[in-house]
């Protein structure tokens, strides 16, 4: 079992900068206070609302006014921006990233969250480019740091946390249309409507093509003459009811992507369809509350390739059509709990079970199906049942809070991981303080690390690291 060692930092002095949250021009940057920057309540670093300056957590902020402002177009534009995090185009188009220090061929070392609901592939990865529709953003959380005391496998490197409007949050109905360069033409709407004075419903879609990045020669050095082309077809419903504490959301999207990165003759294209159903019940009271949601999710890639016989010969040397197909079913319970005002406690309990659905290839000449799973994981799952509980206390007229938090998960295939997390902040004025924060994080193979790996191979193993 791998034990890397990365040295995160030993203490963060902060001032202003860890909310993005701020105004577009000098003049209202300079009359806002310090405070208001500093007291914003974040979700992601404790999952109960707390103070940027009391979170135990490297974190950065950006609500929907900052993506606006600042004119992102798609997630990876709001990412980059954030310190530490790096962002890399592949050739074939899509895009990838990791944190500093801690890089991997798929962005499985970093744990993206929408809504609660995780966000991966069979490669365990996730997609920051075109594929997710940033009009849907109401705030997103990044965690630099590891995560997996409270969110489990994959929270290695970081965690992304990004909430979306509810079905009663938009102010108003929007239709948008716009038109940039290569050939890019996007559509997006979101209508709402109070449907009595219970419930709220809202649905939104938005439908993209673009002809992409397109360089002039391929890796061969041979002129490219194919267009680079995108598309996407996404469209979700919204309901809410118990003035917002109860939700429903259902979606569907499906991403297409041409990649020009294949030296010619051989062309590549890629569909990507994902299905998500999420229901969540949130309640507070004066000392204790309940986060509760239930999900399913299915993500599938379809792969074609063709190889002609030459530049000149074009006719059918070889064709293969590849699929990935995974769902994951889930249900996340937890229960907050004040005695004192001084004190605040978290126990709950985050259920996973994801399965591999298919992973094979179809021989389009021959129309003989193959498929890349060995026999033994085949209806392959992975079953994750975690435990966690976190204990944050202040003192000194909560200046200081010191936070405990423990995680203990027990896997289907790998060895049981405990994880855990201790933080210490300190507000020395309004608009300065420190942190000292240790942790430990772990992350699963993937289902492509297991059933792609040659017989009579060492199987992969879950990956551990841990910061100070």
């Amino acid at each position: 079992m791998k034990k890397p060692y990365l040295l995160a930092f030993l203490s963060v002095i902060k001032l202003n900068a860890v909310y993005a949250g701020q105004p577009t021009n000098i003049e209202d940057l300079l009359a806002l206070p310090l405070t208001e920057l500093i007291e914003t309540e974040i979700i992601s670093s404790t999952k109960i609302a707390t103070k940027i300056s009391a979170a135990p957590s490297s974190i950065t902020v950006y609500n929907h006014k900052d993506i606006k402002y600042l004119g992102a177009r798609k997630l990876s534009d709001i990412l980059i921006l954030v310190p530490g995090i790096q962002i890399q185009t592949k050739g074939n188009n899509r895009e990838k990233l990791w944190v500093r220090g801690v890089q991997s061929e798929f962005n499985n070392k970093i744990a993206l969250y929408i809504d609660n609901i995780p966000l991966r592939n069979a490669f365990n990865e996730f997609q920051i480019d075109e594929e997710l529709p940033i009009e849907s953003i109401k705030k997103i959380e990044i965690i630099r740091g590891p995560g997996s005391a409270l969110y489990g496998a994959n929270a290695f490197a970081a965690v992304i946390n990004i909430f979306t409007f509810q079905a009663n949050e938009r102010e108003q109905n929007i239709v948008k249309l716009s038109l940039g360069e290569a050939n890019t033409q996007i559509g997006y709407f979101s209508v709402a409507k109070n449907i009595n004075q219970f419930a709220n419903v809202m649905l939104e879609g938005k439908l993209l093509n673009t002809d992409g990045r397109n360089p002039d020669y391929d890796r061969k050095g041979i002129a490219n003459n194919r267009d680079a082309t995108q598309q996407l077809g996404y469209i979700r419903f919204k309901s809410s009811a118990l003035d917002n504490k109860l939700n429903f959301s259902a979606s569907y999207s499906h991403f297409d992507n041409e990649r020009i990165d294949k030296s010619y003759p051989t062309e590549n294209s890629r569909q990507h369809g994902n299905m998500r159903f999420s229901i969540a019940y949130q309640q507070q009271f004066e000392q204790w509350g309940i986060d509760a949601n239930s999900y399913y999710t299915q993500s599938t890639r379809l792969e074609s390739e063709t190889k002609y016989q030459s530049l000149t010969d074009l006719s059918i040397k070889e064709s293969f059509d590849f699929i990935d197909s995974t769902e994951l079913i889930g249900s996340y319970a937890a229960l907050n709990y004040q005695p004192i005002t001084s004190n605040k406690i978290i126990f709950g309990v985050d259920i996973k079970n994801e399965r591999l659905l298919n992973s094979s290839f179809t021989d389009n000449i021959t129309q003989d199906e193959l498929t890349f799973i060995q026999p033994q994981y085949e209806n392959m799952s992975l079953f994750d049942t975690g435990i966690f509980l976190q204990d944050q206390q202040s003192f000194f007229d909560n200046k200081t809070q010191f936070t405990v938090g423990l995680r203990f998960d027990i896997l289907e295939l790998f060895e049981d991981q405990f994880s855990y997390r201790l933080g210490l902040t300190h507000a020395f004025t309004d608009s300065i303080s420190a942190k000292l924060l240790y942790g430990t994080a772990y992350r699963s193979p993937s289902f492509l690390e297991f059933t792609r790996s040659p017989v009579g191979s060492v199987l992969p193993d879950v990956e551990n690291i841990e910061t100070i």
